[in-house]
């Protein structure tokens, strides 16, 4: 488990450049639309974690995990500011 959360800050770092261009997009696009584009860039980077995240990645399995875990948190912080008027 302590690898994991090892894993989750090395690939936050990595993902950080797509989460602030989706955090960009959000205040472009609606609600259902800019969900759908993040679900888009999600599978984007579980079909090919290597592209993303480099050589030095777990198991695919660990690995799939930590991204969701990383885009559940992501998906969450957007859904509390929802209710501060960031949202359309």
């Amino acid at each position: 488990m302590d690898s994991l959360q090892n894993y989750k800050s090395q690939f936050a770092v990595a993902l950080q450049p797509f989460l602030e261009m989706l955090r960009e997009q959000r205040t472009q696009m609606r609600l259902q639309e800019w969900s759908i584009q993040v679900e888009i860039v999600r599978l984007s980077i579980s079909r090919s974690p290597e592209q993303y995240l480099g050589q030095d990645i777990p198991s695919r399995e660990a690995t799939l995990i930590v991204v969701s875990e990383i885009f559940e948190e992501f998906l969450s912080e957007h859904s509390q500011r929802s209710g501060q008027g960031v949202v359309k």
